[in-house]
């Protein structure tokens, strides 16, 4: 009797996994869950940078949506994709609201920054235009960098900046000299096939 019971129980078992199967056929696909878990961890690992946020984040969330509105595997894979993609739109926002803070001041340096440079260089004070960065409520972020207020970030960056410029220059000057030598080749080759077929002729 209790062998006979078993084997009941066991088709029983056996017949409700198939049916369960049949009935949701997405059940042990978990291809998206993964996906979106993988792109929203690699997105927290980058800091959420704007532009890999601005793509990986919208990605994330609907590879993980799909898989939970589908109900496919991988549910708690999803449920965990969808939490740090949250978590990276909190600090995406916040990264885009420093920028738009920034950025006209950033983008009129890099109109005007051989002209900025040079009346620092020449008097030593800080164009008019910067002197709200050194404010109490911007010590956070120079505190953040390592520096002492905004005067030090400044020189910082003129300097780095200036080394920036002169490596481009460099880079560019070995590009034209190598463009030149090319030519001149080129040049002295068409010479010697010149000279060679007056020799024949």
């Amino acid at each position: 009797m209790d062998e006979y019971n078993y084997n009941e129980y066991n088709y029983n078992d056996v017949y409700q996994y198939d049916s369960q199967e049949e009935e949701n056929p997405n059940a042990y696909k978990t291809g998206l869950a993964i996906a979106a878990l993988v792109i929203s961890i690699i997105n927290l690992v980058c800091c959420c940078g704007i532009v890999l946020g601005v793509v990986a984040i919208p990605v994330a969330l609907v590879l993980a949506i799909i898989s939970l509105v589908t109900h496919r595997g991988g549910k708690a894979m999803a449920i965990i994709s969808i939490v740090i993609s949250a978590i990276c739109a909190v600090f995406l926002a916040f990264n885009i609201a420093i920028m738009a803070k920034f950025y006209p001041d950033v983008m009129y340096f890099a109109q005007h920054d051989k002209q900025i440079i040079a009346e620092y260089e020449e008097t030593g004070k800080i164009p008019e235009r910067y002197e709200k960065y050194r404010g109490a409520k911007y010590d956070k972020y120079w505190d953040a960098m390592g520096v002492e207020g905004f005067d030090e970030f400044f020189a910082t960056f003129i300097e780095e900046y200036k080394k920036d410029m002169e490596a481009d220059e460099s880079r560019s000057d070995d590009n034209k000299n190598k463009t030149t030598t090319e030519s001149y080749n080129r040049d002295g080759e068409e010479l010697v096939e010149l000279a060679y077929q007056g020799a024949l002729t």
